[in-house]
């Protein structure tokens, strides 16, 4: 069985002719492509969820935070 070939994106020369770097044209290449996309997409999700979660925390934690800062700020000012 003969297996198609494409030119790499390396490769240059005629259009006609196929370069001396071509590739065989099989499924793995668009496989390894697809699944590639799908890790960013699951990294993209993780991100997000560590982003709202981090907003939700710093959003329920305000109020205590601004306390801690202002006791800070009112010691350091005695001095």
């Amino acid at each position: 069985m003969r297996i198609p070939m494409v030119p790499s994106l390396r490769g240059g020369g005629d259009r006609g002719a196929a370069p001396s770097s071509a590739v065989p044209a099989s499924g793995q290449n668009r496989a390894a492509a697809a699944e590639s996309g799908q890790g960013m997409i699951e990294y993209a999700l993780i991100g997000g969820i560590l982003i709202i979660g981090a907003v939700a925390v710093l959003a329920a934690l305000s109020k205590s935070i601004n306390e801690l800062f202002s006791a800070i700020s009112s010691t350091l000012a005695q001095y």
